[in-house]
């Protein structure tokens, strides 16, 4: 056996050595959903909750396209009292419209680097980094002026607003 062989399997090694099963938590238990309203048949937005204490609330935009989910999270804190007057209503709802118009009208999501770099291991004197491979990915929901404005229609944003004050004062 060669040193290179040696030295590729002492490194294989230690790397499967510091692999650590990891549990994500399921969604569900994670989020709370607060409201869920379909825009049209492709199109859904609906309220999540975070069940931690921090309690942040976002808006998640989804059509569904040739049978997969796409996608936009508007993460909105929600640590002060928000949206409790007619004042601060048409704020929410003029900003959201904006949100919705700006870069023609597409979104990217999901968009991860194609290596991270975990850190470096020493075995036998011999240093070598290790790195997390993970893939790139990017996609675009489009939205079509029709569907910002029911998007942006009273009953959707009020829905918005009512989800996110309950989640204030629960």
């Amino acid at each position: 056996m060669s040193s290179n062989d040696e030295s590729s399997n002492a490194s294989q090694q230690v790397a499967n050595s510091l692999k650590k099963p990891v549990h994500r938590k399921k969604f569900t238990e994670e989020f709370e959903q607060l409201l869920n309203v379909e825009i049209s048949q492709t199109l859904w937005v609906t309220v999540h909750k975070s069940r931690s204490a921090q309690g942040t609330t976002f808006v998640d935009i989804r059509r569904k396209k040739e049978g997969q989910w796409q996608g936009k999270k508007i993460y909105i804190p929600t640590r002060y009292g928000l949206f409790l007057k007619y004042k601060e209503y048409e704020k929410l709802k003029e900003r959201f419209y904006h949100y919705l118009k700006q870069t023609d009208n597409g979104f990217q999501f999901s968009i991860f680097p194609g290596r991270t770099l975990l850190g470096e291991v020493a075995a036998d004197g011999k240093s070598f980094a290790l790195e997390l491979k993970t893939e790139s990915k990017e996609s675009k929901l489009v939205l079509t002026d029709e569907e910002i404005i029911k998007l942006n229609s009273h009953s959707v944003v009020d829905g918005i607003a009512a989800a996110m004050c309950q989640s204030i004062y629960d």
